[in-house]
């Protein structure tokens, strides 16, 4: 119940047979929590999350702080989208308009799109066949379709009869289909690079 410049975020690691305590890490971040409505990811045993407004990298057999990244916000929460890890890449999105690519292993800057879009919704989809991330920026209430490799706007497709988009975008693979919704209305499209 603090402000944000106030509240705590922990990180907790429990033996799932003993069910002891491995390890914890009080108050992760060096200034504010920030990542309180997603679980951590794991990756090549690492555990990543957000917390002020950085990305960090824990060792997971004992917690020790392997990386931080920090973003030069004034102010952006780790709280709508949840970290994406795709082979050697992390995609991270923030409440406002960037969306970023980092080597999971060391926290390393692969790109930034700054206006990619804000606020996105729960899911960040990694369409393998074209190397694209296809998402719902709640923010703009757009369908947003960036290069995963490059970072670069590929597509921002806008509000639908003037109805925006709202909801997380979901991939259906036998018909190589994405499906998500405005406010009134089912939308289903395919994707095909320029």
């Amino acid at each position: 119940m603090a402000p944000p410049e106030t509240s705590i975020q922990h990180l907790v690691a429990i033996d799932l047979n003993s069910k002891e305590v491995v390890w914890r890490c009080e108050n992760i971040s060096d200034f504010f929590s920030s990542n309180s409505l997603h679980p951590p990811i794991i990756y090549n045993n690492k555990v990543i999350t957000g917390g002020d407004w950085s990305i960090y990298g824990f060792d997971a057999d004992n917690g020790e702080k392997l990386w931080r990244y920090a973003f030069d916000y004034p102010w952006a929460i780790w709280a709508t989208t949840n970290h994406l890890i795709h082979n050697d890449r992390l995609y991270v999105n923030n409440t406002i308009e960037d969306v970023t690519c980092l080597n999971p292993e060391t926290g390393a800057l692969i790109w930034n799109n700054p206006q990619g879009g804000p606020n996105c919704t729960d899911n960040m989809l990694y369409y393998e066949k074209e190397d694209l991330l296809v998402f719902t920026s709640w923010g703009y209430g757009s369908v947003m379709i960036l290069d995963a490799l490059t970072g670069k706007t590929l597509h921002r497709e806008g509000a639908y009869e003037y109805s925006q988009f709202n909801n997380d975008v979901v991939y259906d693979a036998e018909s190589d289909m994405f499906f998500t919704s405005t406010y009134k209305h089912a939308i289903g499209f395919k994707v095909n690079r320029p």
